[in-house]
């Protein structure tokens, strides 16, 4: 019988955790290039969440880190995405045009 794989050595759902992690990022940062909708963002803070408790499940801290920066690029893009609804909307109703 063989032994199991040391923490962080790459056990078989190695790579899923890995995969979300760096899909939660990259996810992360295009939904906060575009403030204006909110699925990309919503989609780095699950990709996120899911990734973070898979690195933490093989001990992966490169992972784990990269879930947790797509996770607050994914809260970044949210609330900058709300100020910039809240802004767009202020503006318009003071007759302001920002166009």
């Amino acid at each position: 019988m063989a032994p199991p794989p040391a923490p962080g050595s790459g056990g078989p759902g190695d790579n899923n955790a890995k995969i979300m992690s760096i899909a939660s990022l990259v996810v992360g940062v295009i939904g906060l290039c575009s403030c204006m909708c909110f699925v990309g963002s919503i989609a780095a803070i699950v990709l996120g969440v899911l990734g973070r408790k898979g690195a933490e499940r093989t001990g992966d801290a490169s992972s784990r880190t990269m879930a947790l920066i797509g996770l607050g690029l994914g809260v970044a893009g949210i609330v900058v995405g709300i100020g910039w609804w809240i802004w767009m909307l202020v503006s318009a109703s003071s007759g302001y045009s920002t166009y």
